[in-house]
């Protein structure tokens, strides 16, 4: 099959995971933070309020400079083609779906563009056969579906500092400055995503010495200079109070990555194991296995071993920084998905082609029945081959974030707008999907109560005991909702 027709084909699987069902599907705990943040961020540009577009630590830039677009783009259509005196806003249940999906679907394609650009660089760094294995896996890489369709910075942190890197390593195939100043620019976008891409600096800066030490400082200037460019004139506020910026930003970064928040009870055991056990749970088998064989096979090999050896260093990083913090978040293991794709499809396109054709179709039908299991929330999926969910909950590791509660807000929906919902956890969640009356104590006497399986455990001690509903995966439920008396 011609490369041309396959990376077609690959982008179909991309595209057909990811877009349906958007906007429905899921409202990720800190989704409505991020459409509040990008509304202030689009009025700060608007009124020449520099300062006020910096609304977060991580940073965020890039998601609110997407939305604040689309955004824009949604009150003008809104004004001009439907004449509307009032656009429509996320307040409003029964529009929230809708606009909600649209951002989300705009970040996809965003996406989109990120892995199509990957592959190129990935061809130019080995071949058509390994680039286009790795656009493959990760299409159907069922956890980074999920977290491609959430409205967060964690994709786009992932995508855009996996781009910068490959630049990189092209460059230190063949060294040419606009490479590098490429990867200084997509490194400035992750970086405006979220600063946790930082880590990356020691293994770049080592990377462009070992490449010729004679010419570092220059090569150092052309990298820095276009990763700190793309900073500065994309972030407002570091031109309005570049000092007053750093200083609250990092200081806030250092505290909470010192935080124990989220090490959970069982932390002297599952802490330095908690991102081993999340590689496990959250990738594909198939493309696990393929990232283990080729660890055991790395010594024997000999092309392309210096680039390799980047990538392994470059996962290795990431993992041990990420395992050293005190905050530990399972969705951050996604950022050495990436790497470890691309050691795993190097692996496989050295095989025979009937292995080659087994291993694409196990990968495949795995894909296809996780969505079966998972649709349209991936982001619950833990590999059944390793216990799936109730193996997560088992080991008191799975955190709901936002799961299933739109699905209880439809169904609640149903019940009539009158009727009151207490939501003592993942409200924020629930509220932008319910239409009918959200309490926020207990004592009000609710008319249901929605509570998530956290943790391994399911707290209603509001006195509500009638199970009405349930939702989850096909494999698990996760959202209970239970009926009080009167």
């Amino acid at each position: 099959m011609k490369p041309k027709l396959v990376l077609i084909l690959i982008f179909i699987l991309f595209f057909t995971f990811r877009l349906p069902g958007l906007g429905s599907d899921i409202s990720n705990t800190d989704a409505y933070k991020w459409h509040y943040r990008s509304q202030n961020f689009l009025t700060a540009i608007k009124t020449g309020d520099l300062r006020s577009t910096y609304q977060h630590y991580q940073p965020g830039v890039t998601l609110m400079w997407i939305n604040a677009v689309v955004k824009q783009a949604a009150f003008t259509a809104q004004y001009r083609l439907l004449g509307v005196a009032e656009p429509k806003t996320l307040q409003n249940a029964d529009w929230y779906p809708v606009i909600h999906g649209i951002s989300k679907a705009v970040l996809v394609l965003i996406l989109g563009v990120m892995l199509w650009l990957q592959i190129y660089l990935i061809k130019n760094i080995f071949d058509d056969k390994i680039a286009l294995f790795y656009g493959f896996f990760v299409s159907v890489e069922p956890y980074l579906i999920g977290m491609d369709r959430w409205f967060h910075l964690t994709s786009l942190e992932t995508y855009f500092g996996f781009t910068s890197f490959l630049f990189l390593l092209w460059w230190y195939q063949e060294p040419r400055d606009h490479k590098l100043v490429r990867s200084g620019v997509f490194f400035g976008l992750s970086v405006l995503s979220k600063v946790t891409t930082l880590l990356t600096v020691p293994l770049c800066l080592l990377m462009i010495y070992v490449k010729g030490h004679k010419s570092f400082l220059k090569n150092v200037a052309i990298f820095s200079t276009f990763a700190l460019l793309t900073c500065v004139t994309l972030f407002p506020a570091l031109i309005a109070d570049p000092s007053g910026v750093l200083v609250e930003m990092f200081t806030l970064v250092k505290n909470t990555s010192l935080s124990t928040n989220r090490n959970f009870e069982h932390g002297n055991l599952i802490g330095p194991l908690f991102y081993v056990i999340n590689i496990i749970l959250k990738m594909s088998p198939v493309t696990l296995l393929l990232f283990v064989i080729s660890l055991i096979n790395y010594k024997k090999i000999n092309e392309h071993k210096p680039v390799l050896t980047w990538l392994l260093l470059y996962f290795s990083l990431y993992f041990v920084s990420l395992t050293t913090a005190g905050k530990k978040i399972d969705r951050y293991v996604i950022v050495m998905f990436p790497s470890m794709i691309l050691l795993g499809s190097y692996f496989l396109s050295r095989q025979k082609s009937t292995i080659i054709k087994t291993v694409l179709g196990l990968s495949l039908a795995l894909a296809i029945f996780v969505s079966y299991l998972y649709y349209p929330v991936y982001s619950s999926y833990n590999s059944p081959l390793f216990g799936g969910t109730k193996m997560a909950l088992k080991l008191g590791i799975y955190d709901n974030s936002g799961e299933y509660f739109a699905q209880a807000a439809s169904y609640l929906n149903g019940k009539g707008r009158d009727k009151k919902v207490y939501v003592p956890n993942g409200g924020g969640s629930f509220d932008y999907y319910y239409k009918g009356v959200r309490i926020y104590d207990a004592a009000d006497k609710p008319d249901y109560v929605v509570v998530s399986l956290d943790f391994g455990r399911l707290i209603n001690d509001r006195g509500c005991h009638n199970e009405e509903a349930r939702f989850g995966s096909r494999e698990t439920a996760i959202v209970y909702i239970f009926k009080c008396e009167p």
